[in-house]
């Protein structure tokens, strides 16, 4: 697994919270979440051994020492290790259960679907950040397919708002 693919994934996990500051390996997949926002990431053909609970900060620690684009591997085989080249990492298990995402994930046909690209998100949220430094969140405001996307913040003694237009061709 590529290792930014690996840190897109720990941005979830909480590094405060006791079981939230783990990741869940299951069916393949890596689950990480802050209480706030789940991310799960599939990599086609990555498989883990079993299912369980591993240590984020093993992670993190095992990221860190890769280069952007080496490879990391983790195994379950009886033992939750980290591979980074010749380097072995063994994550200790943590106490506690993953909570049940499963039951989470909305099921059926979504109501509406919308692209927002990824960079103008961050520019918008830093945008947001700089009017209010205490900023509890955007309103979006979503109009039909190809539509732009209205946004608003209203912060203590002004209002920010504005369009993010669809991506196109």
């Amino acid at each position: 697994m590529n290792t930014n693919k690996l840190k897109a994934v720990l941005s979830f996990a909480s590094r405060d919270r006791k079981v939230l500051n783990n990741v869940n390996l299951r069916g393949g997949a890596i689950e990480a979440t802050d209480g706030k926002m789940l991310g799960t990431l599939r990599v086609n053909g990555e498989e883990f051994g079993h299912d369980g609970m591993m240590c984020a900060s093993t992670l993190r620690t095992a990221a860190k020492a890769a280069k952007a684009k080496d490879d990391i591997k983790i195994e379950n085989n009886g033992a939750l290790t980290v591979t980074v080249g010749s380097a072995v990492f063994t994550a200790e298990t943590p106490d506690g259960q993953f909570p049940p995402t499963t039951s989470l994930t909305p099921q059926g046909d979504p109501i509406v679907s919308v692209i927002l690209g990824a960079e103008l998100l961050r520019r918008l949220a830093d945008a947001a950040i700089k009017h209010d430094p205490d900023i509890r969140g955007i309103t979006f405001e979503f109009f039909g397919s190809g539509k732009p996307v209205k946004f608003s913040h209203a912060g203590r003694d002004s209002s920010l708002d504005g369009l993010l237009m669809p991506i196109t061709a």
